[in-house]
């Protein structure tokens, strides 16, 4: 805090001065009861409207470094200066529900709610007070009784399950869910319902676990067989998977197939001759690949709404994305009116806006294409790019709402709203500049390195090119003539440069970080912005791309990236004999990236011959160039 405003400093602080916060108590306090006290003042609400949002954001400071006692009086003083302030008033109820003082939020927002009874996304935030306050007076009841009795009935016990996922608490929800399942005793349904859990969660091997040992009590129960069919697939146990197919198609017979035939779960298994053959209704003639994928999509529950990552997934959901939907749920996430602006930005893959605001600026709203990632997947990027803000590197973070979510869903889709930020894209650094975007990437491992993200791909020729060439050839997406020769170069490249990563440190990355996705911005530097790619990974997959040329050419500049760099984290020089092969694995992640938006819309925009023989003879020759660089230099 800095009188009316924020002072930024050069270096994180530990914490802040008392005398700085008694002298910033003591100055809101006069200036606050000074302000009101001018009839000019209280009749301008814009100035008001300006004051209260200075306030707020000192208070969200304190707030932040969990001082709520001078987090309370800053957002009370905001709310003093400008009574109608969602942003002030939610942030203190939020704040409330965090310190577990819900008869104080709920009397905040009823307040807000009585004043401005046009703002909808009061009722919404009165609803999430109730079921909070419900939620944790449930939880606790349900823990004194195991406490006290050591005991819980199954249905207790899948209702704490069900308390500690919606609470996040994700280490209370692993451990009950496991206790759960290596209990005999458990009843069918429970099994049911903690696989409907685990599926939401995407755990996909613990929720096969849940479904088998439904199936070895219940055999006779079709969607069951089907959705743990789909799941094999999904981690390609293939023969496990037909298996699942056979016991499918033996309870219900076309019905089944019909069932499979408009799932899209089952595609990976599309070229497979025994699971083509059960598809079949006349013995002898077994169904072809293509066949199967004219199939039409069912709607299905649970797992059958959330597909494999790498799976195609069409455009027709983002028809729903009208301007007034799209400003409704910004609305209802900010807790800010949309003032009618609603412009789409340009995007390959997601389907972006920029909505304007009634009390001025600007949020961006990204919806993000059905099927191309898992929501642990999405969840893994705000987790990180919310831990990176935390800790005042210079990314765009999502919004939350008033319960602290960043991920939300329309119809099916999910999004999220971002503050607006604009900046010139990095052109040729200086030397000076190569060392800041150094210590950008630096602190950005720093970070990334505290954990893993479960939900996304490694970055890894066992890993992630796999899943790009089994892709690859599901999809159909090269050619006869050449598709043979094209697989088994790129199965042999990736062989042949596995063994390099093995023992190779991993960790959260940016996962595509080429120039593009940097801005520069006058007075802070640059911004590390489009984490839709973040991956695990070796360090130098977010160093290698933003090279002007391969190494030695490029050795200056990389010396002094790496200068920078290790201001903030340490280098494993061993790491810098991956580039090459991470270039091969950058060759098949664009021809996937190409095939999955071609499966998408039909076309691919950034190549229009894509797709061709000549282009796939192209890809091949490169690959091959790519293999002798990579031999040579070993």
């Amino acid at each position: 805090p800095h009188g009316i405003m924020l002072k930024l400093n050069q270096e994180p602080l530990p914490g802040l001065d008392p005398k700085l916060v008694e002298n910033d108590h003591k100055f809101w306090g006069w200036y606050t009861q000074w302000l009101l006290g001018q009839s000019a003042f209280r009749r301008d609400i814009c100035a008001r409207k300006s004051f209260s949002k200075l306030r707020s954001a000192i208070a969200g400071i304190y707030d932040y470094r969990r001082m709520y006692a001078e987090a309370e009086y800053a957002f009370q003083q905001s709310i003093e200066l400008y009574p109608l302030s969602p942003e002030a008033n939610f942030r203190l109820a939020q704040m409330y529900m965090n310190m577990q003082r819900y008869d104080d939020a709920e009397a905040l927002i009823r307040g807000f709610a009585e004043a401005d009874p046009k703002h909808e996304s009061a009722k919404g935030f009165l609803g999430q007070i109730a079921n909070s306050r419900r939620m944790v007076t449930r939880r606790q009841e349900i823990e004194k009784k195991q406490h006290e009795t050591g005991y819980l009935s199954a249905d207790e016990a899948l209702e704490l399950v069900s308390i500690y996922k919606a609470a996040g608490m994700q280490s209370a929800f692993q451990n009950l869910v496991s206790r759960l399942l290596s209990d005999p005793a458990l009843p069918p349904q429970h099994l049911l319902a903690l696989a409907g859990l685990l599926a939401q969660e995407q755990r996909v091997e613990a929720m096969i676990y849940a479904l088998e040992q439904y199936t070895k009590r219940e055999t006779g129960n079709l969607d069951v067989w089907l959705d743990l069919a789909s799941a094999y697939a999904f981690v390609r146990r293939d023969g496990d998977a037909v298996n699942a197919v056979r016991q499918a198609v033996n309870l219900g017979g076309d019905r089944a197939r019909e069932a499979i035939l408009g799932d899209p779960r089952f595609q990976p298994l599309a070229t497979n001759r025994e699971f083509r053959a059960l598809l079949s209704r006349q013995a002898g003639r077994p169904l072809s690949p293509a066949a199967w994928q004219a199939g039409r999509c069912r709607i299905c529950p649970a797992w059958r709404d959330r597909s494999a990552m790498s799976g195609p997934s069409g455009v027709a959901g983002f028809a729903t994305l009208a301007p007034d939907v799209v400003m409704d749920r910004v609305e209802q996430v900010s807790g800010r009116r949309a003032s009618g602006i609603c412009r789409p930005l340009a995007s390959y893959i997601n389907r972006v806006f920029e909505i304007g605001l009634a009390d001025g600026g600007y949020l961006v709203a990204k919806f993000y294409r059905p099927g191309r990632w898992t929501r642990a997947a999405l969840q893994d990027e705000h987790d990180f790019l919310r831990e990176l803000a935390a800790d005042e590197i210079s990314v765009v973070a999502p919004l939350a709402d008033a319960a602290g979510r960043t991920l939300h869903e329309q119809d099916g889709i999910h999004f999220a709203v971002f503050p607006r930020r604009g900046g010139r894209p990095c052109d040729e650094p200086s030397r000076a500049e190569w060392q800041q975007i150094g210590r950008l990437i630096g602190r950005i491992h720093q970070v990334g390195a505290r954990k893993a993200a479960a939900g996304r791909i490694t970055i890894d020729p066992r890993h992630s090119a796999r899943i790009h060439l089994e892709f690859l050839r599901a999809a159909g997406a090269i050619p006869r003539e050449v598709e043979a020769r094209y697989l088994a170069v790129a199965q042999e490249l990736l062989d042949r440069i596995a063994p390099r990563f093995d023992g190779v440190a991993r960790q959260r990355l940016h996962g595509d970080l080429h120039r593009m996705n940097l801005l520069w911005r006058p007075g802070e530097g640059f911004h590390a912005i489009d984490f839709d790619d973040m991956a695990n990974g070796p360090a130098i997959q977010d160093l290698w791309m933003l090279l002007p040329d391969r190494l030695p050419a490029a050795r200056s500049e990389f010396d002094l990236l790496l200068a920078g760099y290790e201001t903030f984290a340490e280098y494993d020089d061993a790491q810098t004999r991956l580039i090459e092969p991470l270039r091969a694995l950058r060759y098949l992640h664009y021809a996937a990236w190409c095939a999955r938006q071609k499966a998408d819309e039909g076309r691919t925009l950034l190549h229009p011959e894509w797709g061709t023989a000549d282009f796939w003879r192209r890809e091949l020759a490169d690959l091959q160039r790519q293999a002798q660089d990579i031999m040579d230099l070993a």
